[in-house]
């Protein structure tokens, strides 16, 4: 159809097509034109974003991917079985960190973080080799300052200030350590999914549809599932719902309305059948006009925090199942906290915490921390300060509303208190650079924003800002690539660790540990060991550090020498029954079997489920039988004058008589040791007339009895017993069998 040239295409009613000056509307009603253009150059730019940030990434940290594995590395991915083939999947779920290292298994442990087992799983079929997880940890590392970039610009539609938060964020030295440490993934991912279920919590409130609540799901149940910090995040949605969409709390968790909508969808209230309520929710537009007032909008607040709780709930079954407990396992590193001691850590670690981001340096794989309660210290005093001054300054924002800025507080303590709380299960790493990984998100806002203030108001001075700038970013990268070859490998890390920190006593052994099973250096090995000894006799595990100086000296061949560091390792409290059993093989292989009888039997007491003691106490009773088949009565002096065995004045056999059948007696005592003494049955032995005889002994765990079956020729004699016991304690008694014990 040919159309006529001064064809008028509009009608007099043409205006009511077109938008009122400044009304909105949403992009996703405009498919083509200018705000598809729009569209376009905002993913452009953000797609510029991630490459420059990628650069970045590459620049301050590529040196990492020539490191190899350091550390945790080593058991969590090296020597870690369960990562390493595809038949062990179901582990992701089914396991805990670190359980094929612990004795107990993940009853004894406090972590369960499935996310971290499926990274290393995957990352491992695809290579074995440390560059490639180091490019993987490296990976999600740029992912985490991406997301920092587009949270800050989903809530503040501030571009510059999007891109500096994310920059800092990147380029701060305190999370150098988890941009170049795999072992770090739970501390990454866990952030990862922390921003990604933050983003859509907060595009479901911009938009409530099913799409973005079921990520909002997925990504909040991610977290929690990488870390423990993530369970605190709904803290955060609560406070956006508040202060940022200036939701009434009531609204939010308001059931009777839900409640009432929901009657009125079944038809049983109210005057709207099913088919006008229909009609109501299809009027409703993408730019949520009106849905203020709608009690289906109302209805929708309430969803994420029902995704929160389906997650938890399923997260803590999860959790009981595997671990057994739903809290953590006190760790025994810093021992039993009062409540002083406590609340003296909870105040001085949080103000370190934030000290750390004013100076970073020195940066330590290890930082000791020393139990104090003396809250009149200048330590605590200032500290008390700086904890006082980071609430205030919470508060003062709230009430200026400057709710982005008390969000940034709010999420660097939530994401810090986790640690402060439970002090006690998490082990030597009580202060760590990286339990302020997501934490420094906040920092990073915090401080983009008062440069961006102080650019702004004090323009005069703006070259002073742009030179502070870039000193920054080159004061950062000096650091953290001077950083990055502490990390190489175990001698680097471990020989600098100690340098700049003489207190870390943790890492000493661990150097001592390396050196000797891993490079074979036994004389380094046995110098790291000593040297820890030298430094803190007192330290809480230096019991450990004794038994692996005696595998030392027993690999070399020196009995004697690995007997006396065995032997200091049990009197310092070994807990475990390694050094036990080691003491019995020695006495073994010295032919001192009584002696080795005494240790084999307290390591089945310390570790009954073990199967190796329990073999080398089965083995050695044959060895004593036959050694002693035809002399009773140097078993007798043996057990009487061996130095393993010592007389005990207690009191506790008690006779309790006789029953005579037949040729036979048996004779009745109660045992009443103390705590975990054991009698040995096998040992028991009779001197009558100067002649030493064995019985046919039973013991009742249970009811401690001793039953003893003797010839009726022994019914009226005195009669002197020996009661040897696993603690290398003998009783003897003299009982006159025809009345009762002397």
């Amino acid at each position: 159809m040919k159309l006529m040239e001064n064809q008028n295409f509009f009608t007099k009613d043409s205006k009511n097509f077109f938008l009122k000056e400044g009304e909105k509307t949403s992009l996703r009603l405009l498919p083509g034109g200018g705000a598809a253009q729009s569209y376009f150059r905002r993913k452009n730019k953000n797609y510029i974003v991630l490459l420059i940030f990628a650069l970045l990434v590459a620049v301050f940290y590529g040196k990492a991917l020539w490191n190899g594995f350091v550390h945790d590395d080593l058991s969590q991915i090296v020597d870690n079985p369960d990562i390493q083939s595809l038949k062990y999947l179901y582990k992701v779920i089914t396991s805990c960190p670190w359980e094929h290292r612990v004795y107990g298994g993940c009853n004894a442990l406090s972590y369960y973080r499935p996310t971290m087992t499926l990274s290393y799983i995957l990352t491992w079929q695809i290579s074995s080799g440390a560059w490639f997880f180091h490019l993987v940890n490296l990976l999600y590392f740029l992912t985490a300052g991406f997301l920092v970039f587009l949270l800050i610009k989903f809530l503040t539609k501030n571009f510059i200030l999007s891109f500096l938060t994310a920059l800092i964020f990147l380029i701060n030295p305190v999370n150098s350590e988890v941009a170049i440490w795999p072992a770090t993934v739970p501390d990454v991912t866990f952030t990862i999914f922390v921003l990604l279920s933050t983003i859509y919590f907060i595009k479901y409130r911009q938009n409530p549809i099913f799409k973005n609540l079921l990520l909002f799901f997925l990504f909040f149940f991610l977290g929690i599932i990488s870390k423990e910090p993530a369970v605190l995040s709904p803290i955060i949605f609560v406070f956006l719902d508040l202060f940022y969409f200036k939701t009434p709390i009531k609204e939010i968790f308001n059931f009777g309305k839900i409640g009432s909508v929901l009657k009125t969808a079944n038809g049983s209230s109210g005057g709207e059948d099913s088919s006008d309520l229909s009609m109501k929710q299809s009027q409703k537009t993408e730019t949520n006009i009106g849905l203020q007032s709608d009690p289906w909008f109302i209805a929708s607040r309430i969803k994420p925090y029902l995704a929160v709780f389906a997650s938890l709930v399923i997260y803590f079954t999860m959790r009981k199942l595997v671990l057994g407990h739903f809290g953590g396992v006190t760790n025994q590193y810093y021992g039993v906290f009062t409540i002083q001691e406590r609340i003296f850590a909870f105040i001085t670690l949080f103000a370190d915490y934030v000290l750390k981001f004013i100076k970073p340096f020195p940066l330590l794989l290890f930082y000791t921390y020393e139990k104090r309660s003396d809250f009149l210290s200048l330590k605590f005093i200032s500290s008390f300060a700086i904890f006082f001054v980071f609430f205030a300054a919470f508060i003062f924002l709230l009430i200026k509303r400057k709710n982005l800025l008390a969000l940034a507080f709010l999420w660097f303590f939530i994401f810090l208190v986790p640690v402060l709380f439970f002090i006690t299960s998490v082990g030597e790493n009580i202060f760590t650079e990286r339990y302020l990984f997501s934490p420094s998100i906040a920092f990073s806002f915090l401080l983009s924003s008062a440069f961006l203030y102080f650019w702004r108001k004090l323009r005069y001075l703006r070259i002073l800002w742009l030179i502070t700038l870039i000193l920054a970013v080159g004061t950062s990268f000096y650091i953290i690539n001077k950083r990055i070859p502490d990390f190489k490998n175990n001698d680097t890390l471990y020989s600098v660790t100690i340098r700049d920190n003489p207190k870390a006593y943790t890492i000493y052994s661990d150097y001592g540990v390396y050196l000797g099973m891993d490079k074979k250096d036994w004389e380094g090995a046995e110098k790291a060991f000593k040297n820890l000894i030298k430094v803190n006799p007192q330290w809480f595990q230096i019991s450990n550090v004794y038994s692996n100086v005696g595998d030392i000296y027993r690999m070399r061949g020196d009995l004697d020498g690995a007997l006396e560091y065995y032997k200091k390792s049990a009197e310092a409290g070994y807990f475990g029954y390694g050094v036990y059993n080691n003491i019995g093989a020695i006495y073994v292989e010295k032919k001192d079997y009584l002696s080795a009888l005494i240790n084999f039997c307290k390591a089945v007491q310390v570790s009954p489920d073990v199967q190796k003691p329990q073999e080398n106490f089965s083995r050695i009773l044959p060895m004593i039988d036959s050694e002693y088949e035809n002399n009773l009565q140097g078993l007798w002096n043996d057990i009487t004058a061996n130095s393993s065995y010592e007389l005990s004045k207690d009191n506790v056999i008690e006779y309790l008589g006789r029953d005579c059948q037949g040729e036979q007696c048996l004779f009745g005592f109660s045992f009443m040791g103390k705590g975990n003494e054991t009698i040995l049955p096998s040992l028991i032995l009779g001197l009558s007339k100067n002649k030493v005889f064995k019985t046919e002994p039973s013991f009742d765990p249970k009811t401690s009895r001793i039953s003893l079956e003797l010839d009726l020729k022994y019914k009226k004699e005195i009669i002197d017993f020996i009661f040897p016991t696993c603690e290398g304690k003998y009783f003897k008694v003299k009982a006159d069998l025809n009345n009762n014990i002397q």
